[in-house]
Formats: structure tokens, C-alpha cells, sequence
């Protein structure tokens, strides 16, 4: 059996020495366990480094967590040993997992063999659940896998008892992102845009990294990633919520065309930080559709009419359905605001090649309504 073969090879080698064992006892003095399990992912965080080591067997044995507390450097397997090793020292039982590392799952057989696997993470259970550690990373919180290793099967080493057991999973409606903005127009048709967006669940890994980079580079990245035309990024806020495995931003803009004037009315996008993307083509699709990971998205706008101006005509509400999902969009106005309510679905799983078309089209329809337009008249003259 694999689990086994592999508990034998890597057997005792997570024993550490005496000066780590002070240090794990000063990491862990007076805390609770899910305190000290990220104390001492930290400490090894911090003062460790992931390097592939793929030579003969040590493609599956690891190094002992000695040596790598005495280098500083390891693989995935040295890495994860070592941090099994402390944590046995703090009273903390834990175990390796075999897994497969990448965009995409693997699909196991009863008896699943090396092969299978490219990478280890490591498993501390508890009785109703279980904290996931990624050893190789610099940045992210015990207790959280991104999309690299979660939601699919691992090998939960345990000796003869080992056993196929699925990573961390979260549901369409945790891989939550929501964007809340005020959009405010000024006597030149100049805009000033403050938004604010919170990334949980999936979403949370695409974006914790931001929080390493300098300054210069974030604007970098914004200026690339937010569909506006042209603007400039007067402030720039981030908040990286390790606790709660949640991303925050904080943007304040200056747009110099918001809107456009034709006459005495002008035109405006009300989802037009969700508006653009290119259509998506439809053709012949041999293979099936696979999502891994369903998502949600809320995102509302404000937009703050000059008081000369007024909508003419809303739109009615939109809402689609689908069996990849479900789309709604509200425009609502209340006094001098203009409001655009958004929300958008996306199920998790596998689609046969026959509905890529439907698809298309769902995809399609809600490109539509994120760049439709309304026409504001001019009712007053200033």
C-alpha cells in the first residue's frame, strides 16, 4: 500500500533538535492550539525557503527536519516535515498528504500509485474538521488552500490506515467577491470613483500575494486590471486579512471622461467597472467544460447625477438563468442617484461539449447588459 511504503521511507525523520525544541516552546508558551499551529508555520515561514529537490529518492523521501532547520532550505517534503516535526513538539499530532499540485484535478484509482502525485502538504485533524497547511508558502494563513492544491483528493499518510481524503472546499457562494462604489460627476463630466472590494474564499489566493509589493507595483497592477479607459489612482488602500482569509482594496480615481455628452443629455455606462471583455466566440468544442471552483460576485454603483440632469428611462430588471449559473441586474434611481445593482453566479462542476453554445450565449447576455447604456436629459440649466 502507498501510504504505508511512504509512512516507512519518511519514518522518524520529523524529529527536530534540542535548540528548535526552544525555540517551539517559546512560539507556543500560553496559546491556544490553533495559536500555536500558526506560530509555528510562521516561524517556519520566515525563516525557511522552498527549493525542488527531485534527485533519486529524494523525490520521496524527505530530508530530515535537522538538516533543514540547519540550511534553512527544503522541498515540499522537507518543508512539511519540519513543521510536522515542531508541531509534535507543541503536542499537535499532524500528517503529511500526497497530492496533486496544479489548475487541474487528477482523477484518482482505487489504488492510487506515485505518479499521481507531485507535491505534500500537511493535515492537522481535528474532530469535526481538519487545518490544512501549505508548507511551501511565504504568505499564506494555516488553515487555508488556495487553488493550487485545494478541492480535490490527497493521500492522508497514516500508515496502514492511510487514505484518499478530500482538501479544503469552498462552496460558489464562499469564493465571494464584492465591489461597492461611488461614482460622483462634477460640472465638466470629469469623475472621482471610490471603490471598495473584499475577496473571500478561492478569490482570497488570487490576490494575498499583492500584499508583498511595493507601492509602485500595485498601481502597476491596477492600472492594468481595472477596465477603465483611462484614470488615475489618487489613493491606494490594501488590507490583507490573514485571520479571516479575506482581501480588501481601497481606490480613490479620478476618471476624466465618465460619461459622454450628446446634446443636452448624456450617456453613461452604470456597470462600467464590470462593462467591456470581448465576446466570446462560439464553435465546436470536442471536450467537456470543467469549473472547478463556482463563484459569486455582488458589486453595486452609485453614481451621483449633477442635480440639471435626470434618467429618462430605466431599463427593466435582468435576470437569467442558467444551468452554469444566474445573472441579475438592477438599475434603480432614488433622488440624484443613479444605482447599479449587480450580482452573478457561476456553478462548479462538469459540462458535456454539446452546451458549450448555451454557454456562450449565457456568457454572451451578460456581457450585454453590463455595457448597456442610459441616457440622462437635461432638465434644468445652470
Amino acid at each position: 500500500m502507498l501510504g504505508n511504503w511512504y509512512a516507512e521511507l519518511n519514518q522518524g525523520r520529523e524529529e527536530i533538535p534540542e535548540k528548535l525544541q526552544a525555540i517551539v516552546d517559546q512560539l507556543v508558551a500560553g496559546k491556544s492550539e490553533k495559536e500555536k499551529i500558526q506560530a509555528i508555520y510562521e516561524w517556519v515561514q520566515d525563516n525557511t525557503r522552498y527549493i525542488s529537490i527531485q534527485v533519486g529518492i529524494g523525490g520521496n523521501q524527505s530530508q530530515t527536519a535537522a538538516k533543514t532547520f540547519d540550511t534553512g532550505y527544503g522541498d515540499c517534503k522537507a518543508l512539511t516535515t519540519l513543521t510536522m516535526g515542531m508541531l509534535k513538539h507543541a503536542g499537535i499530532k499532524s500528517h503529511p498528504a500526497l497530492v496533486y499540485g496544479g489548475r487541474q484535478n487528477t482523477i484518482f484509482e482505487i489504488d492510487p500509485v506515485m505518479d499521481q502525485f507531485n507535491h505534500v502538504i500537511l493535515g492537522v485533524p481535528h474532530p469535526q474538521d481538519t487545518t490544512w497547511i501549505e508548507c511551501t508558502s511565504s504568505s499564506l494563513p494555516a488553515g487555508y488552500l488556495g487553488t493550487f492544491t485545494g478541492n480535490r483528493y490527497a493521500l492522508w499518510i497514516d500508515g496502514a490506515q492511510s487514505k484518499l481524503v478530500k482538501t479544503q472546499n469552498f462552496k460558489a457562494e464562499e469564493n465571494l467577491e464584492e465591489h461597492k462604489a461611488t461614482i460622483s460627476i462634477d460640472k465638466h463630466l470629469k469623475g472621482t470613483v471610490s471603490l471598495h472590494s473584499s475577496y473571500r474564499g478561492q478569490n482570497y489566493d488570487y490576490l494575498e500575494h499583492l500584499s508583498q509589493k511595493k507601492e509602485s507595483e500595485l498601481k502597476d497592477y491596477y492600472y492594468k486590471r481595472l477596465p477603465l479607459k483611462s484614470f488615475q489612482i489618487n489613493d491606494l488602500k490594501i488590507e490583507n486579512r490573514k485571520e479571516s482569509c479575506a482581501f480588501e482594496e481601497q481606490l480613490d480615481l479620478s476618471v476624466p471622461q465618465v460619461v459622454k455628452k450628446a446634446g443636452n443629455r448624456l450617456l453613461l455606462s452604470p456597470g462600467i467597472l464590470s462593462a467591456g471583455g470581448k465576446k466570446i466566440i462560439d464553435k465546436e468544442r470536442l471536450f467537456p467544460m470543467m469549473f472547478f471552483n463556482g463563484f459569486s460576485s455582488e458589486q453595486e454603483i452609485i453614481w451621483e447625477i449633477p442635480v440639471e440632469y435626470s434618467a429618462q428611462k430605466l431599463p427593466e430588471e435582468i435576470h437569467l438563468e442558467s444551468e452554469f449559473g444566474w445573472y441579475k441586474c438592477v438599475i434603480t434611481c432614488r433622488d440624484q442617484q443613479l444605482i447599479f445593482h449587480r450580482t452573478y453566479h457561476l456553478k462548479a462542476g462538469q459540462y458535456a461539449p454539446e452546451l458549450y453554445s448555451e454557454y456562450v450565449k449565457f456568457r454572451n447576455q451578460i456581457r450585454k447588459y453590463d455595457n448597456q447604456k442610459i441616457s440622462l436629459i437635461q432638465t434644468l440649466n445652470h
